[in-house]
């Protein structure tokens, strides 16, 4: 799973509320990846984070799915919300 960019929507508060959505979502899939000792290597940068998990996981498939599941529910409602600013696709 990844998250490319900045989202650019108009400040609420002085946060950019799409921006930081996406980035509070991905931050959880790291930790509860982490939680659950389920494997993953993770990139971060400026405006990119992204999470390459192994490609079997054995007994933690099950918890991963879900993790990953519930992530991906977020960001869909996040780029429902600001549709112009966040884009989300399943690949």
């Amino acid at each position: 799973m990844s998250a490319e960019g900045h989202a650019g929507a108009p400040k609420d508060a002085g946060y950019d509320m799409a921006c930081c959505g996406v980035s509070a979502l991905m931050f959880a899939l790291v930790a509860a990846l982490d939680r659950y000792e389920i494997e993953a290597e993770v990139c971060c940068g400026d405006g990119m984070l992204r999470i390459l998990a192994k490609e079997e996981w054995g007994e933690e498939a099950g918890i991963a799915q879900i993790v990953l599941d519930t992530i991906a529910a977020g960001l869909e409602l996040v780029a429902g919300k600001y549709p112009e600013y966040v884009s989300f696709e399943v690949r």
